[in-house]
């Protein structure tokens, strides 16, 4: 009779601890990265990190995918969920941040485009008063009285109307602290001819205004001839200031509003 102590014993397979995906980590990694990018770069480094954003978010979402149809042998859930909610994060941060840098820019051009129309109109007493107020203080004192008549009558007998600018060259990475000089190279656009020169301004902060405002330091137009006509001063400053020079080669940058 069989008593059962003969019987083979029952063998047990062993388990097998669940691989991590990899796939999860390279996300979760991507995503700290772009993030950490955003916080401390601009510019290039910017849309670097908007690159390794969107690519966390679909390593992260292939990774999520994989583990869920591997039955079990495959781990790092929550690091893909992780590297996908950085990624997002990232994204969002840079589109806003894009924008922000858009409205500031095109302020600024704005800026910039009233001051230039209130210089070229200020024919009289009381458009020189008008086209005071866009110059710097430091500006204004270099300047003679009637400087402002004088060549806004001189660019008219020229050139004719002041219609609109653009902007030729553009600073990459406007800042929203400090004392600033954006020198920019401009096409000035009359009623008789295109004129190309450059334009010298300030931005400083303002109070009241969470952007810093323009004001005029120096306008030049530079002639047919070789001659240039100019008004103001562009070593004027109120204050020791980083000078920004613009880098792009014959980018075209925004346009002043033409009536």
């Amino acid at each position: 009779m069989d008593d059962g102590l003969n019987s083979a014993p029952s063998v047990t397979p062993p388990t097998t601890a669940p691989r991590r995906s990899a796939l999860a980590r390279a996300s979760l990694i991507l995503g700290g990265v772009s993030l950490g990018m955003f916080c401390c770069t601009i510019g290039l480094g910017a849309a670097v990190s908007l690159l390794f954003a969107m690519t966390a978010v679909m390593l992260g979402t292939i990774a999520l995918e994989r583990i869920r149809a591997s039955g079990g042998s495959l781990a790092g859930r929550a690091s893909a969920w992780t590297g996908i909610g950085l990624g997002l994060a990232s994204f969002a941060l840079s589109l806003a941040a894009q924008f922000l840098y858009s409205s500031v820019q095109q302020q600024w051009n704005d800026d910039i485009d009233s001051a230039l129309r209130a210089t070229f109109a200020a024919v009289d007493a009381a458009g020189a008063d008008a086209a005071e107020e866009r110059w710097t203080p430091a500006a204004r004192r270099t300047l003679e009285e009637g400087a402002f008549e004088r060549f806004a009558l001189d660019s008219r007998d020229r050139f004719g109307q002041f219609r609109g600018f653009k902007v030729l060259s553009e600073v990459p990475d406007p800042s929203l602290t400090g004392v600033h000089t954006l020198t920019l190279a401009v096409a000035f656009d009359f009623e008789r001819e295109r004129v190309t020169g450059s334009v010298v301004s300030e931005m400083s902060p303002m109070v009241g205004r969470l952007i810093p405002v323009v004001r005029l330091r120096s306008v030049t137009l530079q002639q047919a001839d070789g001659a240039a006509l100019t008004i103001g001063s562009a070593v004027a400053a109120e204050a020791p200031s980083t000078e920004v020079e613009s880098t792009a080669e014959d980018a075209e940058g925004p346009e002043g509003a033409t009536p």
